[in-house]
């Protein structure tokens, strides 16, 4: 969902991941989530992008967004000149691309993994330990649940997507029919 200027948004979450200490990266995305939570309110969003409306109410609405939280300094920091500078309507990309290099910098690869029925924490491990051993990487993954699937998963890997569904072989059983 990356939108507006990706080299402008991409220098800005690299400027801001030089600037943080490595066991707060994590913290610093939860940051980045519940901003792009407030960007996914239509209202929220058109307040924020308006050249219109003040500084400070936007700097109201994004610090009633990172109420649950402590923010760090150098967050508020990062976030006031941001804002100053007119990008905040950049903000959702600037997190993805935060969330990329962190990922990059630890060598993890985000993984999305379906299956058609409800897996046990065990089988949710071994899944991702297979993966993590045929990378040689860490695996970060979501997982969700898809009977549209019939049976089997899907992994998706980046660019790379893993069909061992049952759904995709019946598919292709009947495309060569």
């Amino acid at each position: 969902m990356k939108r507006g200027n990706p080299i402008v948004a991409s220098r800005y979450a690299r400027s801001l991941l030089r600037s943080v200490d490595p066991e707060r990266r994590e913290q610093f995305q939860q940051y980045f989530d519940a901003i792009a939570e407030l960007f996914a309110v239509p209202e929220a969003e058109q307040v924020l992008v308006s050249r219109v409306l003040s500084e400070q109410l936007k700097l109201e609405l994004l610090n009633y967004a990172l109420t649950p939280f402590a923010v760090d300094e150098t967050f508020t920091s990062f976030l006031h000149s941001v804002l100053r500078a007119g990008r905040i309507a950049l903000i959702v990309s600037i997190g993805e691309f935060y969330s990329q290099m962190v990922l990059e910098q630890t060598d993890t690869v985000e993984a999305e993994v379906w299956s058609a029925f409800e897996l046990s924490s065990d089988d949710i491990k071994a899944v991702a330990g297979s993966l993590e051993g045929a990378l040689g990487k860490q695996i970060s993954y979501v997982y969700k649940v898809d009977p549209g699937l019939l049976g089997g998963a899907l992994i998706k890997l980046g660019n790379l997507t893993l069909d061992l569904s049952l759904k995709a072989r019946i598919d292709r059983l009947s495309a060569s029919i």
